[in-house]
C-alpha cells in the first residue's frame, strides 16, 4: 500500500489526530486523490487555501504516488 506525507499548516494542524505538529504519514490506495485525502482527514475544501504535491501547486483531483508530499496551508484572513 502506498505512502505519503501530509504536512498541515497552521491551524490546519488540528485535523492531523495523531500529531501534534500537523506532519503525519497515510497508506493510500492506488488511485487515491487529494479529495479523497482531505475527506478521510475531515478537512472542509472551504478551509484549504494553497495546496501542493512535492512542491507543485495541485488540484483536488491530482492523484497521489508512493512517495508524495502533500504540504496544505490554509486560507488566510484578515484586514
Amino acid at each position: 500500500m502506498p505512502k505519503v506525507e501530509v504536512e498541515l499548516r497552521g491551524p490546519l494542524a488540528r485535523y492531523a489526530l495523531v500529531s501534534s505538529v500537523g506532519l503525519i504519514t497515510l497508506h493510500i490506495q492506488e488511485g487515491t486523490t487529494l479529495g479523497d485525502v482531505f475527506k478521510q482527514l475531515s478537512i472542509p475544501e472551504n478551509h484549504l487555501g494553497l495546496v501542493l504535491v512535492n512542491g507543485r501547486k495541485a488540484s483536488l483531483e491530482k492523484k497521489l504516488h508512493e512517495g508524495d508530499r502533500v504540504s496544505v496551508y490554509p486560507l488566510v484572513a484578515g484586514g
